[in-house]
């Protein structure tokens, strides 16, 4: 119990270097569960642009088009003065300027009229194709009636029909559901990276000041045995990591009370502790590989930001390409996100799958553990 009672004290005094972690994570989690509250991203809306339209051709097609861009978007009226547009461009008074020259409808029925059409926008500006590509769309169309036999009149008309056809574009979620995706997945999509840089932060810190010589050759000498020096040591890592999990819940808890109590989130922390253990394996071995505290930094983030971009903490797997996904599979975050990405729709029962991940994450951290014994072991034969 004494070492126990030591190595805990020395843990708690590192956990201020893992805090900041902790605040970036809150803010990280709260901002996306935000976003996804606030905004359907599963749907496309139609973007309402500022344009102007400066009609000199003053005639039936003319007064069509006008009429259908102003059902589209929003049309300003703006002075007629050339000279001032690129003000009004600039400030972006409108996003949008066309000019219908005089002759428009004359030359429509012949498609002559590319040089009637003059249209301007801001350089930088990424909305201004929309009004260009309806106003493209509209007179095709009415070009397509014209030779069909219509008249202007009645090609406007059906032009404007067709262009108002719309779709329901929707994104798929991929479980082949309507199910809605819980907030605290987002909560626990991103605990990973959090997790394996605080862990290796302060514990990592506490470990490598456990492993001086001074303080080896102090326990050494004491009463208590071998085996009940590491078992005292591997009960504090496994307590203080427990509190560190335990304040992300309690974050969790305040952050998504009307989510976080049902039934996936049992399981969200079985995962999660499966997962604490490989983090401690990993900072068990990064400790017998650092020289200095000051590396903790950096293997915290090489580790951190590279498992999480590969493996679909911070970037959706369907967005990366096939070799990285497979590549993958051999990081136990690629494991830890398998479950996670059930339990966004959860139906109520784990899957075979689901719980073979989580074994899969226990045997990795069982085998990065027995990688630090040799190498503890090895280091240990040299100095004899």
């Amino acid at each position: 119990m004494q070492v126990y009672r030591t190595f805990f004290k020395m843990l708690m005094r590192n956990i201020a270097s893992g805090l900041l972690y902790l605040g970036i994570f809150i803010i990280i989690s709260l901002t996306v569960a935000k976003n996804s509250e606030s905004n359907d991203f599963t749907t496309f809306n139609n973007a309402i642009l500022d344009i102007s339209v400066i009609d000199r051709d003053n005639s039936t097609l003319s007064k069509a088009l006008y009429d259908y861009l102003d059902d589209c978007q929003n049309i300003i009226s703006i002075d007629s003065d050339e000279k001032k547009w690129a003000d009004e461009l600039f400030y972006r008074t409108v996003d949008y300027i066309l000019v219908i020259e005089e002759g428009f409808e004359e030359h429509v029925r012949d498609e002559n009229y590319d040089n009637l059409l003059t249209s301007y926008s801001a350089p930088d500006s990424n909305t201004s194709y929309i009004a260009q590509s309806q106003t493209e769309s509209f007179v095709q169309n009415v070009c397509l009636y014209l030779e069909a036999g219509y008249d202007y009149e009645q090609a406007a008309l059906k032009a404007g029909e067709i262009s108002q056809i719309t779709a329901d574009v929707q994104i798929s979620n991929g479980s082949g559901t309507d199910a809605e995706v819980s907030s605290v997945s987002y909560f626990f999509t991103f605990l990973p990276y959090v997790l394996i840089c605080m862990l290796i932060n302060s514990l990592g810190a506490t470990l490598m000041a456990w492993n001086r010589p001074e303080i080896k050759a102090r326990t050494a000498v004491s009463g208590t045995g071998l085996t009940a020096r590491n078992a005292g040591i591997i009960a504090a890592m496994t307590v203080y990591s427990l509190v560190i999990v335990g304040i992300f819940i309690i974050v969790c808890i305040f952050s998504y009370r009307k989510d976080f109590f049902s039934e996936s989130t049992i399981y969200y922390g079985i995962n999660g502790l499966c997962y604490m253990f490989v983090c401690i394996a990993i900072t068990f071995l990064v400790a017998q590989l650092s020289k200095r505290v000051s590396a903790l930094s950096m293997w915290s983030n090489v580790i951190g930001l590279s498992t999480s971009f590969l493996c679909g903490v911070f970037v959706t797997r369907q967005l990366l390409p096939d070799k990285v996904v497979a590549f993958s599979k051999c990081l136990p975050t690629y494991w830890y996100i398998n479950v996670t990405e059930e339990l966004k729709y959860f139906s109520g029962t784990l899957s075979r799958e689901a719980w073979i991940s989580m074994g899969v994450q226990l045997l990795f951290a069982a085998a990065i553990f027995a990688v630090s014994l040799v190498i503890i072991k090895n280091r240990q034969q040299k100095n004899a």
